[in-house]
């Protein structure tokens, strides 16, 4: 699996997002904790019996000291997210999507020798393949009742698909004046080979259009636990896995209010 467009999504403001996102965290588990500390010596100090207004002064610095560093890091965090809303709305780091594809090479088999004729060399390649779920389930094959002649019999539809490579390309010796089979070229940037596959073309030829999957698709209201960050980097075109759910969904309505995310629509597919 590699990605396509790193030439779009791999720039500074990303990395710096990137970056800032960690930073975010880590602030907030710092706030977090300071704001258990607080809490804890504020209970103490209204239950606890002073032996002199010392020892309570003493105390009661210790809380402000905390309650000056818990502001001091609102004040950072508060920082951060404005830099991360700031990088997200000057760039397209938000509206680029990263796209992958499924592509690998195999090796060539060496040419057959047939008695009294030339050797016989492999030209292009059939290829196999089928959908499976993320727990590496198939779907159930469909079966379809057909009459041949005056018989009736019941047909399995396989789930699995089938392909060509292109075909591969030949070149004439200027020596013999003899057509024979091109190498392939794996290390050329610039050559398309027969040996080689791109995930994205069998997708793309052999889907369903996305006006049939919305058809069978099903709007569902859930809450979803999400950051401020996480709305504003969420990608309304994409699908989303969720493990609880075990399905995945395309979102329709996120409503975010006073920080929170409350009940949203999402597609079930």
């Amino acid at each position: 699996m590699v990605q396509i467009n790193t030439h779009l999504t791999a720039n500074d403001s990303a990395d710096k997002i990137k970056k800032l996102a960690a930073d975010k965290v880590s602030v907030e588990e710092k706030i977090k904790k300071l704001d258990e500390i607080i809490v804890k010596k504020r209970a103490e100090i209204s239950t606890k019996k002073y032996e002199s207004n010392i020892q309570k002064d003493k105390d009661k610095n210790e809380l402000n000291s905390l309650i000056t560093e818990r502001t001091s890091e609102t004040s950072l965090y508060n920082s951060i997210v404005n830099q991360i809303q700031s990088l997200a709305s000057g760039s397209n780091t938000t509206k680029v999507t990263p796209k992958y594809r499924v592509r690998g090479f195999w090796a060539i088999p060496e040419p057959k020798k047939v008695a009294d004729t030339v050797d016989q060399s492999v030209v292009q390649f059939i290829i196999q393949y089928r959908y499976l779920s993320t727990s590496g389930k198939a779907s159930e094959v469909s079966q379809l009742p057909f009459t041949e002649g005056t018989r009736q019999k019941t047909a399995v539809f396989s789930n699995w698909n089938e392909m060509t490579t292109k075909a591969r390309d030949r070149y004439r010796d200027d020596v013999s004046g003899k057509f024979a089979w091109q190498a392939s070229l794996v290390e050329d940037a610039q050559e398309v080979n027969f040996n080689q596959l791109d995930m994205n073309s069998i997708i793309g030829a052999n889907s369903l259009p996305m006006q049939t999957i919305l058809n069978d698709s099903r709007l569902h209201t859930i809450l979803l636990n999400l950051s401020k960050f996480d709305v504003m980097t969420l990608n309304f075109k994409a699908l989303y896995y969720f493990a609880q759910e075990q399905q995945y969904y395309l979102l329709n309505k996120i409503n975010f209010k006073n920080n929170e995310v409350k009940k949203s629509s999402v597609l079930k597919f």
